[in-house]
Formats: C-alpha cells, sequence, structure tokens
C-alpha cells in the first residue's frame, strides 16, 4: 500500500485493553480518543464534526454495533463517503442490548456507500438484503 496516498486515522474510545497506538503512529496514523467515562452521544458527534472540519477525509471506515455509529451521519453530512463492514452474525447476547444495537444501525442503510462482510451470516445480519461484499479472511 503506498503510504502517501493512503493513511488511516482512527476515533476510538479510550480502553484498558492492548492497543495498536504505536504500530499507528508508526505507519503515519493518528488516533483520536474520547477518554473512558465521557463517550456519549454528544461527543461522539463532536469528535467527528471537529475531526471533518480540520482533515480532509474520503472514507470513513464502521465497523462496529456502537454509539459510533452516529459518526455516520456526521460523515454524510460532511459529504464523506461511507464504507461499513460487518463482523457480527447477531446483534447482541443480551436482548436489551439487542434493541438498542439495532437501533444504532438503522443509518447503516442510509447512508452507507459501501457494505463489506467478514462472511455471508455477518452480511446477512447487519445489512439484510442490501447488496455487500464478501471480504474472504483466510486464517491458518
Amino acid at each position: 500500500m503506498d503510504r502517501t496516498k493512503i493513511q488511516f486515522d482512527f476515533a476510538v474510545s479510550e480502553s484498558s485493553g492492548d492497543t495498536y497506538l504505536d504500530e499507528i503512529e508508526k505507519l503515519g496514523g493518528k488516533v483520536f480518543v474520547i477518554p473512558f467515562g465521557e463517550v456519549s452521544y454528544k461527543s461522539v458527534v463532536k469528535m467527528v464534526n471537529m475531526l471533518l472540519k480540520k482533515r480532509e477525509y474520503s472514507f470513513i471506515h464502521y465497523h462496529a454495533i456502537s454509539i459510533w455509529g452516529v459518526a455516520l451521519t456526521v460523515a454524510h453530512r460532511h459529504g464523506v463517503k461511507i464504507i461499513t463492514h460487518s463482523h457480527a452474525t447477531y446483534f447482541s447476547d443480551g436482548f436489551m442490548k439487542s434493541i438498542r444495537n439495532r437501533i444504532f444501525t438503522l443509518n447503516i442503510k442510509l447512508y452507507s456507500d459501501k457494505l463489506a462482510a467478514v462472511s455471508p451470516e455477518a452480511g446477512r445480519t447487519l445489512f439484510g438484503k442490501q447488496q455487500y461484499i464478501y471480504i474472504y479472511i483466510y486464517q491458518m
């Protein structure tokens, strides 16, 4: 990949687990973090608006069913293309979280320009009958 033409930046929630911060920065990317406990609809909208006003992005790539889905609406308003990537074959292991996550995904069908999935099951779960690209991942 030509790193003079493509750069990946990340907008994330602070995590206590393993991060790839050093690797991302070594490859020229930047990581923008909302501190743990401060993640809300309002804070995500504020961060994504700030990033899209300050930096030029051709695409955003969304691959989590979470409150971060509001980024799709913000990106759409800024004219940024959206790639949504499904990994999940179910919305949650709990009933209430499943309902919440279905709500978080409503704007995927409205605003995504490209849809991709790691399996046919993941594609059907998130995208229903919409056309998506199945990206086969070979595992040894």
